[in-house]
């Protein structure tokens, strides 16, 4: 019986590449003030594609807004019911503009989990894992992904990095990978796209 340990996300690495992104992007946030900030890292395994999405409000009347709608309690943090309340509001605006695609093949997708966090500076951050199974991988095979960001008004630029798993690399990228502000990944503006190809 195959119990290749590559069949599973890696949320420990996976939550590592989040880490970078969202120590990059929240100092971005804290020097713009009102501007918000977004990053995504893909990890495609032999059964799975892994999303960890980070997103951040900067200081400014919007935090100021959420920090006001949901600290109920006024403790500085999200969590508990008044989480549950933020992932309505906060999870539609983190999405915004964002599609995934595995190509020909139909995922099934799994309830996300988001995570709240209030910075020293009012900023608000929110962390959603989601979580897409797959059908199992054979050797030789490919698997490919499109990150589609809309254009519009509302839609955040977003950074984005891919990862692969034990047995799982990456093939090819279109267009080839451009450096974001975090050395890690790349830089989607509204109306672009970006394409990854993973091997097994």
């Amino acid at each position: 019986m195959n119990t290749k340990r590559s069949a599973l996300p890696c949320p420990i690495r996976l939550a590592a590449v989040a880490l970078v992104l969202l120590l990059g992007i929240a100092t971005q946030a804290s020097a713009h003030d009102a501007a918000a900030q977004r990053s995504v890292v893909l990890q495609v395994s032999e059964d799975a594609v892994s999303i960890m999405l980070v997103y951040v409000e900067a200081p400014g009347p919007r935090s100021t807004l959420l920090r006001a709608r949901y600290d109920l309690n006024g403790d500085g943090r999200i969590e508990g019911e008044e989480a549950e309340l933020a992932s309505r509001e906060m999870g539609a605006r983190m999405l915004a503009g964002l599609q995934f695609e595995v190509a020909n093949e139909r995922p099934g997708a799994q309830p996300p989990e988001l995570r709240f966090q209030v910075g020293p500076k009012g900023e608000v951050s929110a962390a959603a894992f989601i979580r897409y199974t797959l059908a199992q991988m054979e050797p030789g095979s490919t698997r490919t992904v499109h990150v589609r960001l809309l254009a519009g008004p509302d839609n955040v630029a977003t950074e984005v990095a891919s990862m692969g798993s034990e047995d799982v690399k990456l093939h090819r990228s279109e267009p080839a990978r451009k450096r974001g502000p975090s050395g890690t990944g790349i830089i989607l503006q509204p109306g672009e796209h970006w394409t990854v190809v993973f091997e097994r």
